[in-house]
């Protein structure tokens, strides 16, 4: 049982650093210590960041996913061990707001406070997870489940291990060592984007489930959380039946990693393992708040959005309604609805998607496919076997997205009128023989934005980002960069 103990293990970690901080706000409030601001904030970090990115999405997608697959007698304790996770990123908020406040010249009894609330709500979920949650798991768990959990169990963070270590060094005696004060390693723009350093990224490793509260949504979104970095890059998939952000991108996410950036693959509503939902309005509209309310619920004030097809649509749409939260664009096959002037609409490649949806079988999944790309010759049966699978275990989503049709035949906004209102930089990547989304929409795009290049694949349909990949790769590398 390697994964139990690893969970236990970070049970433990995030104990001991509960009882460090509060012993030393109490040592700070009694007038015997000065306060260190930069061991409190990393002590904060730990307890809020780690959680929230590590030992959360483990539980959910070890311990969580599986028992939900064995035994519906555990769902009332999943459902209130996931809102407690979902409510813990709102809870570390207040905490860290309460310090920022504290270290501007505030009351150190009500950071005091604001801790002890967190103390209690977290202290409360781990003896929840011990005794409701782990008999459950030796109950209906067999001795194969826990050898696949093992297997599955990625190590732990080195960063936070790193920082707990820290931590340890430098927080008073008792509860540390007493070798502040509190010192954040050195940091040159060369470790962080070195091109030298090189990591893969699984799609099973990184994968998370959240909730998200955003206007008149609330559900649960699965996204991918991959690699560390100062600068974020978020990646919005395509409409296509049984598309997710993993399928769209998995050849460009290790290249962003490696260059030194955080990637997070959104999977939007309706999608993948994201939930179900019926669009009656604009698609575009509705995928631009489903991000919000990830990048709150992550805690990413500002983020870099690469947008394929409707993920094109759904970045321009984010663009206009948070344009502070936006560093740069780029969009591949999308981002504007509206007719184009070359070729009739729907298009081949359109109309083929939609039949698609409405059969989803073996024979249309390759009628599709065949005009997706430029050289179909590359797909294999394995991958149009996989992609089958993938449409057909959400057939709520297949049929969902039929009605969001009927409701709505033109779920992509024409935000041709609006563009010249954003302002960051875009680059604009476009296949020269797209039968989805003709060239002439990248132009539209172009002739719009007010800060935009253009770069147009030769021998490319729909999907620049797997058909050129490593081309792809450098064009956006050097784009983000400069």
């Amino acid at each position: 049982m390697h994964a139990f103990q690893l969970l236990a293990d970070e049970h433990q970690s995030l104990a001991a650093m509960l009882h460090a901080m509060h012993f030393t706000l109490k040592e700070i409030a009694a007038g015997r210590l000065s306060a260190d601001a930069a061991l409190l904030r990393a002590m904060a970090h730990y307890l809020t960041a780690y959680p929230q990115h590590c030992h959360h999405p483990r539980e959910e997608r070890l311990l969580f996913e599986r028992l939900r697959a064995r035994t519906d007698a555990g769902d009332a304790v999943l459902a209130e061990l996931q809102a407690a996770h979902d409510a813990s990123a709102e809870h570390g908020r207040t905490l860290l707001t309460a310090l920022d406040a504290y270290l501007a010249g505030g009351d150190i009894h009500t950071l005091s406070a604001a801790f002890d609330q967190w103390a209690d709500f977290y202290r409360g979920l781990m003896l929840r997870e011990e005794q409701q949650l782990l008999p459950l798991l030796r109950a209906h768990l067999s001795a194969d489940d826990w050898a696949a959990m093992d297997a599955e169990a990625d190590p732990p963070s080195a960063e936070f291990t790193a920082l707990f270590s820290r931590l340890v060094a430098a927080a008073p005696a008792p509860v540390g060592l007493g070798q502040g004060p509190y010192v954040e390693p050195a940091v040159t723009p060369s470790t962080v984007r070195s091109p030298v350093m090189s990591s893969s990224v699984s799609e099973a490793a990184t994968s998370r489930f959240v909730r998200i509260r955003e206007g008149d949504l609330d559900l649960q979104l699965h996204y991918h959380d991959c690699g560390q970095g100062a600068e974020t890059v978020v990646m919005l998939h395509g409409s296509g039946p049984g598309a997710s952000g993993w399928a769209n991108f998995n050849r460009n996410i290790d290249p962003l990693v490696n260059a030194g950036y955080r990637v997070v693959l959104m999977d939007c509503p309706g999608w993948s393992k994201s939930d179900p939902i019926v669009c009656t309005g604009s698609r575009s509209e509705l995928n631009a708040r489903a991000l919000k309310g990830l990048l709150d619920a992550l805690a990413i004030d500002k983020a870099h959005i690469l947008g394929n097809s409707m993920g094109g649509h759904s970045a321009v749409a984010f663009a206009l309604a948070h344009p502070s939260r936006v560093g740069k664009l780029v969009l591949m096959g999308g981002g504007t609805g509206g007719p184009s002037q070359s070729v009739p609409m729907p298009t081949e490649g359109i109309k083929l998607l939609q039949a698609l949806y409405r059969e989803p079988t073996i024979d249309n999944l390759k009628k599709m496919m065949s005009v997706f790309v430029f050289d179909s010759s590359s797909l294999t049966e394995a991958l149009f076997q996989t992609r089958l699978d993938n449409m057909l275990a959400r057939r709520d989503h297949l049929e969902n997205f039929v009605k969001s049709l009927a409701a709505n035949p033109k779920q992509f906004t024409d935000y041709g009128p609006r563009l010249s209102e954003i302002t960051a930089p875009a680059l604009i990547i476009w296949g020269r023989d797209d039968r989805f989304v003709p060239l002439d929409i990248g132009l539209r795009l172009l002739w719009g934005l007010g800060n935009a290049q253009l770069h147009v694949f030769n021998r490319c349909g729909h999907w620049a980002q797997w058909e050129h990949a490593e081309v792809f790769n450098r064009l956006v590398r050097d784009f983000l960069r400069d």
